[in-house]
């Protein structure tokens, strides 16, 4: 485990608790892992960046249209039966990991 390697936790982010406050939270995120914080990390220019590579076309639209972070949906969306199967079987490990998220 990475906890054991590093003899704390790492830090861990749920979007969730980012969007409640993105600047606490990423200010909160730069401490734990040495960085300075910069306020121009909530915002950034419309549109894709290089650095997106080749997959950022296909899985970016939401953010290449954004400019900084949003509000959290009202609900979760619905899933077919074997993606909601999925979900159900990384459950425990996603409440263990909530346990340790940066809070807003």
């Amino acid at each position: 485990m990475e906890a054991d390697r590093l003899g704390h936790s790492p830090p861990v982010v749920d979007s969730a608790e980012i969007l409640k406050n993105p600047e606490g939270v990423l200010h909160r995120l730069c401490k734990s892992l040495g960085i300075v914080w910069d306020a121009a990390m909530l915002a950034w220019e419309k549109g894709p960046l290089v650095e997106d590579g080749i997959w950022g076309a296909h899985w970016y639209d939401k953010v290449n249209a954004s400019t900084g972070f949003g509000p959290a949906h009202a609900k979760m969306p619905l899933l077919d039966a074997a993606y909601q199967k999925t979900a159900d079987a990384c459950r425990g490990d996603y409440e263990f990991m909530r346990n340790y998220a940066i809070k807003a």
